[in-house]
């Protein structure tokens, strides 16, 4: 139930319940065995221990995943990145990030963009929001923050007195600019 809701809340406390179920099972064995002359209390003992230490390790190490934004699959984060990088106007994918709240998934993109203007900028997001839910399941929230495209070429305005290229001393009364 646990993963069908994708909640690791559920998950936990399956892994908790099935830990309790089978050092009761070995504690119940190891009665057992007294009552035939079979000293089994030392062997169940470091059986449960073992079993309650990796229990406690899967647990924290699933917690940890969900406290650290970590707690989404990799499968989803790669269709997730894959939807982002197939939009025209994304220039380059950043970072894509992810956790689960219950059933719930929430999304985190960082995406440098091709375009320049506020309003496509907007528009493409909003696409690609669209696309990501329409997509992946369960998914109650998308934040993407839009960059703008890394600059490759910077532009200079030269001042000048005429079109042959002589330089101007003064930027701001220049008859001709040179780009």
């Amino acid at each position: 139930a646990g993963r069908a809701a994708n909640s690791p809340a559920l998950i936990a406390d399956a892994k908790e319940y099935r830990a309790h179920v089978f050092t009761t099972g070995v504690v119940f064995a190891a009665l057992l065995g007294q009552r035939f002359d079979l000293p089994l209390d030392r062997v169940a003992a470091v059986v449960i221990v073992v079993a309650i230490v990796k229990t406690g390790w899967d647990l924290l190490a699933d917690g940890m995943r969900v406290l650290l934004d970590a707690s989404l699959d990799s499968d989803t984060l790669l269709s997730i990145r894959e939807i982002v990088a197939g939009d025209p106007a994304v220039a380059k994918v950043v970072e894509v990030t992810g956790r689960n709240a219950g059933r719930f998934r929430f999304v985190e993109v960082e995406a440098a963009l091709r375009v320049a203007d506020l309003q496509k900028a907007e528009a493409a997001t909003r696409r690609i929001e669209h696309r990501i839910r329409g997509t992946v399941a369960h998914v109650d929230r998308v934040l993407i923050h839009a960059e703008p495209m890394e600059r490759t070429h910077v532009r200079f305005a030269l001042p000048l007195v005429d079109p042959g290229g002589a330089l101007s001393d003064h930027f701001g009364e220049a008859p001709y600019f040179a780009l």
